[in-house]
């Protein structure tokens, strides 16, 4: 098994590979492997570096991720920004669709950059392409960094943390994901923690039948209405 596996996508994606599979115990797919997963060899860390937002790969990496609890980290070419997470841990939330949606919640993302990651998944030569050797050096020592936290370091502190370099005012900024309550991807075990206490309640309350699930109390309450 390898440490860190790199899928590679685009000038940008694989100038970032090129200097992370310097790293002891990496590998790096090539590009036709991309989309076969059956093909990727076994490893501790993924990580997808990306010369733009890449949405239908980067859920089958995320969608894999809890299969396998298998981490990974996204490295992504933005049009006036570097990021590099969040930071997906793939045993628990947040999860990339978690990322995604607080980007929506919170505007950071609109209905036009919807349309714009349908655009790039129908076109997948459409994107910004520009980038300088100081993007690159960037981009790979901050995964570098990351990867070394959540391979032999506090996994928990990196868990859901994304890194954003901004490319025109240089701004940086760090923050970690929130997981969604109830997403169906990372949230799906996790029982409703509200009727969980409810039942433990009730159960001291109202007299149970030995043949009886106790959960049967919670599921349907009664509410009287005077």
């Amino acid at each position: 098994m390898f440490d860190l596996h790199v899928l590679a996508v685009g000038d940008f994606g694989r100038a970032v590979a090129d200097r992370l599979k310097n790293r002891p115990s990496t590998v790096v797919s090539p590009e036709a492997d991309l989309f076969q997963p059956g093909l990727w060899p076994r490893a501790r860390l993924r990580v997808v570096a990306a010369w733009r937002e890449t949405p239908a790969l980067f859920d089958l990496v995320d969608s894999l991720s809890f299969a396998t609890r298998t981490p990974w980290l996204p490295v992504t070419m933005g049009v006036d920004a570097l990021r590099v997470g969040p930071a997906v841990l793939g045993r628990q939330g947040p999860c990339y669709q978690c990322f995604l949606g607080r980007q929506y919640q919170h505007q950071h993302l609109r209905e036009l950059d919807s349309r714009l990651f349908r655009a790039y998944e129908a076109d997948p030569k459409l994107g910004p392409g520009g980038f300088l050797e100081a993007h690159v050096v960037l981009a790979e020592t901050v995964a570098g960094l990351a990867a070394d936290e959540l391979l032999d370091g506090d996994a928990q502190a990196e868990r859901g943390r994304v890194r954003s370099f901004d490319l025109l005012s240089a701004a940086v900024t760090a923050v970690s994901v929130v997981p969604v309550h109830g997403c169906k991807r990372c949230d799906r075990e996790v029982p409703d923690a509200t009727w969980r206490r409810l039942s433990d309640d009730l159960r001291d309350i109202v007299p149970v039948s030995a043949t009886a699930p106790a959960t049967e109390i919670a599921a349907a309450p009664t509410t009287r209405r005077g």
